[in-house]
């Protein structure tokens, strides 16, 4: 069913097809310290899947990772942040509330460990997340 292919995609390409916005996927190596936060079991040159809706936005300081917002589109009911982390990752958040964020800010990602999905270098899941809306 979609849902089950969304919660448990197949592959890199499944996950990434699968969802609006997409799912984030970055390179292990841009994140390890969201790897080591969690002792994901995440090859070197392998991938991590964040879906939009399970990564919290914090103020700065707060969280595996920290960013800039680059920006945020107010949806009505629910609003993306996008944030380039400090590794050089870009990352959309959802969240399901208006946000006083602008470009610019500094901000804080908190990701939720049992929601991540890893990918091997071919785009093979090796661990995959369950899908749990993030608290915001």
């Amino acid at each position: 069913t979609p849902l089950e292919l969304y919660d448990k995609p197949a592959n890199q390409f499944v996950a990434q097809f699968i969802g609006t916005p997409q799912m984030n996927v970055v390179a292990a190596a841009q994140m390890p310290q969201a790897a080591a936060a969690y002792g994901l079991p995440v090859a070197a040159d392998g991938f991590i899947g964040l879906r939009p809706e399970n990564l919290a936005v914090l103020p700065a300081g707060q969280g595996q990772l920290s960013g800039q917002v680059e920006l945020v589109e107010a949806l009505g009911a629910e609003t993306l942040i996008y944030v380039s982390t400090d590794s050089g990752a870009q990352l959309v958040a959802r969240q399901n509330s208006r946000s006083a964020l602008s470009a610019g800010d500094r901000v804080g990602l908190q990701l939720q460990p049992e929601t991540v999905h890893l990918f091997d270098a071919g785009g093979r899941v090796t661990r995959t997340g369950v899908a749990v809306a993030a608290t915001h």
